[in-house]
């Protein structure tokens, strides 16, 4: 194969991971903040900071692997 054809596949790679990464910051935030919520008792404003937080993280992570996919890193 030639270097080309790894670049494509390398990329391909890092796309496949992006829906998979919003998806877990996500939830990954909501156990946080559920969690944070059961123990200070105040639901439910601790979990919509958290997941809101997840998905920040999560679309900064896109926004990194967009970067380095179109060559911009």
């Amino acid at each position: 194969m030639k270097s080309l054809d790894y670049k494509i596949l390398r990329d391909l790679g890092r796309v496949s991971t992006v829906g998979i990464m919003l998806f877990v910051c996500t939830v990954i935030g909501y156990i946080i903040g559920n969690f944070l919520d059961k123990v200070f008792h105040t639901q439910p404003y601790l979990m919509i900071i958290f997941v809101t937080l997840g998905v920040i993280a999560g679309f900064l992570e896109l926004w990194q692997v967009a970067k380095k996919v179109s060559g911009g890193d």
